[in-house]
């Protein structure tokens, strides 16, 4: 069973990234597998340069996660 202190948190932030924190395995389209612990922002409006990392391209494009409802 989980703990808490164990679980993943995944947070989507109003027009932002996803904030991911916590203990957590991150597999890239290769499957090259990388263990991260913390905190890391995963890109949302998919025009990041630092796929799948968040560079702040949101803000100049005006990302607004409303519109995809």
């Amino acid at each position: 069973m989980e703990t808490e202190e164990n679980m993943v948190a995944i947070t989507a932030t109003p027009n932002g990234p996803f904030i991911v924190e916590g203990n957590f395995k991150l597999i890239d389209r290769e499957g090259k597998t990388e263990v991260r612990k913390g905190r890391i922002a995963l890109c949302r409006c998919g025009r990041s340069y630092k796929q799948p990392f968040c560079d702040g391209t949101h803000r100049k494009i005006h990302y607004n996660d409303l519109s995809l409802k």
